[in-house]
């Protein structure tokens, strides 16, 4: 057992490292066409005050993931009410702030919404659930802009783009099919009996227009919303970006930011921020700064589940029965 740990340890600690050292690079590759003296100082310049608002506007918009979180949940036959799914959604997103680890905050919200009462296996597909919904709304938000990205951006960069919302497409397709040709002889193995929980999941999510309306709704307007938000702090910083550029562009980042490789979206996100707003010629170091105040606004914005965490069970109602 002791060994197990100690190997999952090394694991943990080995990716945490190389997601720090891919952050660090992007961040520094970014900034040798930047002057990061002059963000740095203009960060220093913005409100104290509008940052902290910020941050709890941000925090607020948590509720709306929490609502599809709370459906998946229900959908896989548990129970979890509003208030507790919004704090473990802010927990969750507390811990993929604070741990670098691949499993960060979706493995905080497992563990917790599991000692609450959920099954194992419904509080894990529905987390896989959440990422793949949240994820279909990104591709159909990308989808959506191309007709009006098309006559900006490079014809190369448009159709690299086309290819990849395809790809995904196609393969999340292929993966359907192949969950349901695997021999039943082969059930025995855990993974096995997990993909196909999660495939009948998602199936049965489908069937369910409702329900699935209601998710990928919950999404698409999670997304829009991210979308105003950064509209906001680009015009708090005096960045010449349009709200309609915005939400363009701001789904396309958010799905290049998914990329499991870096630290909380950093470097990664910088690097899509530069890109994406390049195309209606914002200078790198406009584009860098609203980037990184933002990411300072999420990361502030979680503190709550910081706060949570540490009361759960006394103040906040996290006891085991499920109201």
């Amino acid at each position: 057992m002791h060994s197990l740990i100690r190997r999952a340890a090394l694991i943990v600690t080995g990716r945490s490292l190389f997601k720090f050292v891919i952050s660090i690079g992007l961040v520094i590759l970014i900034a040798r066409s930047v002057n990061i003296k002059e963000i740095g100082a203009r960060l220093m310049e913005v409100n104290i005050s509008l940052i902290l608002v910020a941050s709890v506007i941000m925090a607020g918009l948590a509720i709306l993931p929490s609502m599809r979180w709370k459906i998946l949940i229900q959908h896989g036959g548990g129970a979890l009410n509003l208030g507790n799914a919004y704090k473990l959604v802010m927990i969750g997103n507390f811990f993929g702030q604070a741990l670098p680890a691949v499993i960060g905050g979706d493995g905080a919200r497992v563990w917790y919404v599991h000692k609450l009462g959920v099954a194992l296996a419904v509080a894990v597909n529905s987390i896989l659930l959440d990422r793949l919904t949240a994820l279909i709304a990104l591709l159909l938000l990308a989808m959506v802009s191309m007709p009006w990205l098309w006559p900006i951006v490079p014809v190369n960069f448009a159709l690299w783009a086309i290819g990849i919302i395809l790809i995904a497409a196609a393969g999340g397709i292929i993966l359907l099919i192949a969950a349901r040709s695997i021999p039943d002889a082969w059930n025995h193995w855990r993974m096995v009996r997990a993909g196909r929980r999660l495939l009948d999941s998602f199936q049965s999510l489908l069937g369910s227009k409702l329900k699935s309306f209601q998710v990928i709704g919950l999404s698409i307007a999670v997304h829009c919303l991210i979308a105003v938000f950064v509209y906001a702090l680009a015009k708090a910083v005096h960045v010449p970006i349009g709200l309609s550029e915005c939400l363009l562009l701001i789904p396309l980042v958010l799905l290049v930011s998914m990329i499991p490789v870096s630290i909380a979206g950093w470097g990664v996100r910088e690097g899509a921020m530069v890109v994406a707003f390049g195309f209606f010629h914002i200078s790198p170091g406009d584009s860098m700064l609203v980037s990184v105040l933002f990411g300072i606004v999420v990361a502030l914005s979680s503190i709550p589940g910081l706060i949570f965490w540490m009361l759960m069970g006394r103040k906040f109602g996290m006891e085991k029965k499920i109201i």
